[in-house]
């Protein structure tokens, strides 16, 4: 199982020239708080249009989704195995995984397809508003969008939705697709309009790892030292001061009810605009944390861990994996789903699919 230091592409060994290069804000909200790691094979560039890549199933494979015994079930069948990053989806028959080498899975609520991106960079982040609206970023500043046919890297002018104009100059680690908005953060954090991106004034020059809202007026952009960040509509304002953990994932129940969490086990709440350390039950680094309320709360991380956070306290949860888990996400508090290092999908109680 491949280190941290090599999933992710700010990790420790990287991170001081990503915030030493913090100078290039790199922020996005378009129309329509962990990042990578350098890809095992040579990746290509989102420099320019890429002709659109078709959605159909390439090897879809019957897969009945039996209710598994265990609370966590490893998911079987998928026609790629690489490190996922990131997970999200419309519905439980709706899912989409993007990873390493370009990887995109889509699971439609009986068989997996992989699903040509257009692209070699490594993949990141997945949000969207629809499952015609759906958005993939990466390292070298790659921006690819689904139109519920295809995914392409270029508008309808030919013109590409990435704000990068070379090479890793502005690497995206995390989205927030919004109706009408998306952000998009790394160096820094930028929005796109849908014609657009503005390069709002950024509270730190720190990097942003993960990013969470609910609407245009209300953000959360989180990242190393502590780092959280909050758009009031009009600019993005310190909600403190950047002493603290690496925080490399951020989700919340309503504006005011937010976690953080990041490493060492950090698991920090805002509740009511304050800020309020709880204990994890863990040491490991925290990578993704995702709900279905205030009192349902799951986070995951390293070596496996995942955590359950029940209204009072976090609880953990048996893992069938051990590799690092990157990213959690569900179409309900019954449905969801975690992705991770060496191919790692798992599924609340269900078997493989």
């Amino acid at each position: 199982m491949q280190s941290m230091a090599k999933t992710r592409h700010w990790s420790v060994r990287s991170l001081p020239a990503l915030i030493a290069s913090a100078g290039l804000p790199l922020i996005v909200q378009l129309t329509a708080c962990e990042p990578p790691a350098p890809p095992a094979a040579p990746v290509a560039a989102v420099s320019g249009p890429l002709p659109p890549a078709s959605a159909a199933p390439a090897a879809a494979m019957p897969a009945p989704v039996p209710l598994c015994p265990a609370e966590w079930c490893a998911v079987a069948g998928l026609p790629t195995q690489v490190t996922f990053s990131a997970v999200w989806g419309s519905s439980p028959t709706d899912v989409w995984l993007a990873g390493d080498q370009g990887s995109l899975l889509h699971w439609n609520g009986s068989a997996w397809s992989a699903v040509a991106s257009g692209t070699q960079s490594s993949l990141r982040a997945l949000s969207g508003t629809s499952a015609k609206d759906v958005w993939a970023a990466g390292l070298e500043g790659t921006l690819l969008h689904f139109d519920g046919t295809s995914w392409s890297a270029a508008q309808k002018s030919g013109k590409a939705w990435s704000p990068a104009s070379g090479p890793n100059e502005h690497p995206i680690y995390a989205l927030l697709a919004l109706p009408n908005l998306l952000w998009a953060g790394g160096a820094g954090t930028r929005s796109f309009d849908g014609t657009k991106w503005t390069e709002s004034h950024h509270a730190s020059h720190l990097p942003t790892l993960a990013l969470w809202g609910l609407d245009s007026s209300s953000a959360w952009a989180v990242g190393p030292q502590g780092m959280v960040n909050r758009w009031d509509g009009r600019e993005w304002l310190k909600a403190q001061a950047n002493e603290g953990p690496t925080f490399q994932g951020v989700w919340g129940s309503a504006p005011n009810e937010v976690w953080c969490v990041g490493n060492m086990g950090a698991t920090v709440h805002w509740s009511g605009g304050r800020p309020s350390t709880i204990p994890s039950g863990t040491a490991n680094d925290l990578y993704g944390v995702y709900g279905f309320g205030a009192k349902d709360v799951w986070a995951v991380g390293a070596h496996g861990t995942i955590v359950h956070w029940v209204g009072s306290a976090w609880k953990p949860s048996p893992s069938p994996a051990s590799s690092a888990l990157l990213s959690v996400w569900g179409s309900s508090a019954r449905d969801v789903w975690i992705v991770g290092e060496d191919g790692v999908v798992l599924r609340l109680g269900h078997g493989p699919g």
